[in-house]
């Protein structure tokens, strides 16, 4: 199979905030490619990265986690009224730690 002709690729224009323009040019050359190929790959990379993917699941299952522990806590505070509410914010911001 032949590779496509370059004019065949999809064109995109791209207002870039100042300073980024040298940023990336800088990066291309030290890693030996065109601005453009440069560029491409970091998409590339940004799209494929599945860190961030897992990182906000493990974050998510941790608050879940927490969630669970403090589901009664809430909901007593929940069902506070207004004295009840200021003196266990009193309580707390009075606490010691330990």
């Amino acid at each position: 199979m032949s590779e496509k002709n370059v004019r065949d690729y999809d064109k995109f224009m791209l207002r870039l905030p100042e300073g980024m323009r040298d940023a990336i040019a800088e990066r291309a050359k030290a890693n030996g490619r065109s601005m453009n190929s440069e560029i491409v790959q970091i998409l590339d990379d940004a799209l494929n990265d599945k860190t961030g993917v897992d990182s906000f699941a493990f974050l998510m299952a941790k608050m879940a986690t927490w969630y669970e522990g403090m589901a009664p806590v809430l909901e007593q505070i929940k069902n506070m009224d207004d004295a009840q509410l200021k003196k266990f914010v009193d309580d707390m911001e009075n606490k010691k730690p330990t």
